[in-house]
């Protein structure tokens, strides 16, 4: 079941249930960051800013191709 707040006529079952949908799409690219298989300092880094270093730029590159998949 699915609820909102939104009291707007403009929204539809059809399209909150789509809005809810499109989420997939954004969690499986961030999916990769969570999984034990992405171990940045077992490879190469050491430091733990490093490790946020490209841990940031990893989501800023997910952000941009979420956003380009999305136009």
């Amino acid at each position: 079941m699915l609820a909102t707040n939104n009291c707007s006529e403009t929204l539809t079952m059809e399209k909150m249930l789509g809005l809810y949908k499109s989420q997939q799409s954004v969690e499986k690219g961030f999916r990769f960051l969570k999984s034990p298989d992405f171990l940045p300092s077992s490879l190469y880094l050491k430091k733990p800013e490093r490790i946020e270093a490209l841990l940031m730029i990893m989501t800023c590159c997910l952000i941009v191709y979420a956003a380009l998949e999305h136009k």
